[in-house]
């Protein structure tokens, strides 16, 4: 039976995996990826230990199965940036959507750009971790370094680049350089006069689910896999993750927890707002992801658990269970590095509404209520722009705690899904493995042969009607504090 190699590189872990056609996985591994700080603000990557980090995690997985894997695929975050020298060589960390410097210059970016005509071509709102941001903080603050950067990329790209001999980037990752339109799939004339970069200086944009090319020998050694074992591009890993769930049926989003979160729907035109408050990336060429992403998920429960000195997770729901929804007038409003909506934007977090008679439960289960509100936001936004969803699939950690489905699924108030797959953007990229190897037809194919139904929450409807008043003091509270 034939297999497919899987990897997701993240932000503050790499996992490997190796996927079968029934989307069982079969081996996996991961290793923490260290983010360096070599000056404050900055949070990079090594690309060379992203790379030897990779190598390592395939060897483990592929042993045994080396002659039977026929295609690699990888996902990754978005919004990180690298800059390369004439010879394809690193000059630096890789920039990771964590990285705050661009804050330092995103102003003068703002006054010098027309937002609303470039999120009109790109489909990505003012949002200073975009890499467009940290391009224009390096010229004006690195000049020396950007003027010696002859190519601009993403972490991914670089590890692809090692894998094939091939400078690429695919779509769904270019898709948030606030560079590309969205609409000719290339790079953008007026972003790029902007950014004061020239088209020569971009990688090559490819599809995500066409095969790149095969593994160049030398690095076919390195990942432990025979030589021309066919490489596919992949997306980036909310819409991996999105695939692996089975939400490319119509009106299913996928919302992925992590440190951060997304919601993310596939749709046939780019959805566009006028207020700014939604993303539209491409996916495939004919179809786009609507939705947003969430700056603060599972970073302001891992802050909370910190201060309330908890070992786990569950110890926090455990409070949290015991305070009835709504949190008896608790508000917490998790932002604590600011939110990519523009009603909120670059502030801080805030918790309001506490009395003697509250304690940490109120805390934990408020933090969770924030988050999900924030989460509303955006499928409002969505419907307010014609688009309905009609469940959820859940993923990612946030998808391992009871309390916080049910919170999702009631502040919601739709149905969600946590699907019975195991590590879901690994699932979500053998589907693409699969479809490029042409053991499956498209990749819708192969998402509904791998991807395999779980555990379903409906909303409780007393619950859900405390949390339509619950949104409607959350957005009160976010305009009175934030100006949105």
């Amino acid at each position: 039976m034939p297999l497919v190699l899987a990897a997701d590189v993240g932000t503050t872990a790499t996992k490997a995996g190796v996927v079968d056609v029934h989307g069982r996985v079969l081996a996996h591994a991961e290793e923490p990826n260290p983010v360096r700080s070599p000056e404050p603000g900055a949070a990079e990557h090594d690309p060379e230990q992203l790379w030897r980090t990779l190598c390592r995690l395939s060897r483990r997985v592929a042993r045994g199965r080396e002659d039977r894997i026929k295609a690699v695929v990888l996902t990754g975050y978005q919004l990180g940036l690298l800059p390369l020298d004439a010879r394809q060589r690193p000059l630096g960390g890789v920039i990771t959507l964590l990285d705050m410097r661009s804050m330092e210059t995103f102003r003068g970016l703002e006054a010098a750009c027309d937002a609303k005509a470039l999120y009109r071509r790109t489909g990505c709102p003012p949002f200073a971790p975009y890499p467009l941001a940290k391009v224009w903080w390096l010229r004006h603050r690195r000049p020396a370094l950007f003027r010696r950067a002859r190519w601009l990329v993403g972490g991914k790209d670089w590890l692809l680049l090692r894998m094939t001999g091939r400078l690429a980037t695919e779509a769904s990752l270019s898709s948030a350089t606030w560079m590309l339109n969205i609409r000719t799939g290339d790079w953008d004339p007026m972003a790029l006069r902007l950014a004061g970069v020239a088209k020569t200086r971009m990688p090559e944009v490819i599809p995500p689910f066409a095969a790149m090319g095969g593994l160049r020998p030398q690095a076919a050694e390195a990942l432990g896999l025979a030589p021309g074992t066919l490489v596919a591009p992949g997306i980036y890993d909310a819409a991996a993750l999105l695939v692996g769930l089975g939400g490319l049926e119509p009106g299913v989003a996928a919302v992925n927890f992590g440190t951060t979160a997304m919601m993310r729907i596939v749709t046939r035109r780019p959805v566009l707002d006028r207020e700014m408050r939604l993303q539209a990336y491409s996916f495939d060429g004919t179809r786009w992801l609507g939705g947003s992403g969430v700056n603060n998920a599972g970073n302001g429960r891992a802050w909370l658990r910190g201060r309330l000195g908890l070992g786990s997770d569950a110890e926090l729901d455990a409070l949290a269970a015991k305070v009835p929804p709504g949190s008896e007038g608790v508000k917490f409003l998790p932002y604590f590095t600011g939110e990519r909506d523009p009603r909120i934007g670059n502030v801080a977090a805030s918790i309001l509404g506490l009395r003697e008679g509250h304690g940490p439960g109120h805390l934990a289960r408020a933090q969770l209520e924030g988050v999900a509100y924030t989460i509303r936001m955006i499928r409002d936004a969505l419907r307010e722009n014609g688009v309905t969803i009609r469940e959820i699939r859940l993923g990612g950690a946030g998808a391992k705690s009871p309390l916080w489905v049910r919170i999702i699924a009631d502040v919601l108030n739709v149905p969600v899904t946590v699907p019975a797959v195991a590590h879901p953007s690994l699932v979500g990229c053998a589907a693409i493995g699969y479809a490029a190897t042409g053991l499956c037809r498209t990749v819708d194919e192969a998402a509904r042969r791998l991807s395999r139904s779980g555990r379903r929450v409906r909303p409780d409807p007393r619950s859900a009607s405390v949390y339509a008043r619950g949104i409607t003091e959350h957005m009160a509270l976010v305009s009175r504090l934030y100006g949105g």
